[in-house]
């Protein structure tokens, strides 16, 4: 191997490590790793609400969606 793929390499791996640490740190400081609770539940709301399989593709076959029981309240 040449010492001109070595440095390559070498140059490369520097690369990315930098680039890592750039996006934790970006990460870091615009509060992005502050709530990490909050960020888990953004995508459930109230006709799929938290710990309540919604979608008929992970239900057993014994199982019915209840996709309509909350909507009577």
């Amino acid at each position: 191997m040449s010492w001109l793929a070595i440095i390559l390499v070498f140059a490369l791996i520097g690369a990315f490590s930098a680039s890592v640490i750039y996006a934790l740190w970006w990460a870091l400081r615009g509060g992005q790793m502050s709530d990490f609770q909050k960020g888990a539940t953004s995508i459930f709301d109230e006709e799929e609400p938290i710990g309540r399989v919604t979608d008929t593709l992970l239900l057993n076959k014994e199982q019915k969606p209840q996709i309509n029981a909350d909507k009577r309240r």
